[in-house]
């Protein structure tokens, strides 16, 4: 051994992707933490944006990084999503905190996602009008479909 350290400098892209990482595990965790909760004094329903905004923006950063070649999604693109919507982080993230207590509800918007993704993936394969339905076509997650 010659005594010298090994690089563990990070790039910014390493940075970036940390990042993105860390935006969606802390995503993950106030959901369940919400869906969990006892009904904390966090943002009341009202002062939320609406669930098809939710439903909307998640559909949109979840296409782009699934359309990605590392299935993740930079904060660039994350941000440029955000704003063509009219939306900020804190909106998903207050909207997670007032509604994530509600199981079916969070239930409910998960799977308008998925159907959204399902109808995108069948239009980009068949194109709109060839499209029957979005129960042909796999979950966008690779999850397989559910059993009949």
């Amino acid at each position: 051994m010659d005594g010298s350290f090994p690089d563990t400098s990070f790039s910014l892209q390493d940075r970036k992707s940390v990042r993105t990482v860390t935006f969606f595990a802390i995503g993950a965790v106030l959901l369940t933490a919400a869906g969990c909760g006892t009904g904390s004094s966090g943002p009341s329903h009202s002062d939320t944006i609406s669930r098809e905004q939710f439903v909307e923006a998640f559909f949109h950063l979840r296409k782009e990084g699934l359309r990605s070649p590392s299935m993740e999604i930079g904060l660039e693109a994350r941000n440029r999503i955000l704003q063509e919507l009219g939306l900020e982080e804190e909106d998903l993230l207050a909207f997670a905190e007032a509604w994530g207590d509600d199981g079916a509800m969070m239930q409910s918007i998960w799977e308008d996602v998925d159907s959204l993704l399902r109808i995108d993936r069948m239009e980009d394969l068949v194109g709109p009008e060839g499209a029957e339905g979005p129960e042909d076509v796999p979950p966008a997650d690779g999850r397989g479909g559910s059993p009949s």
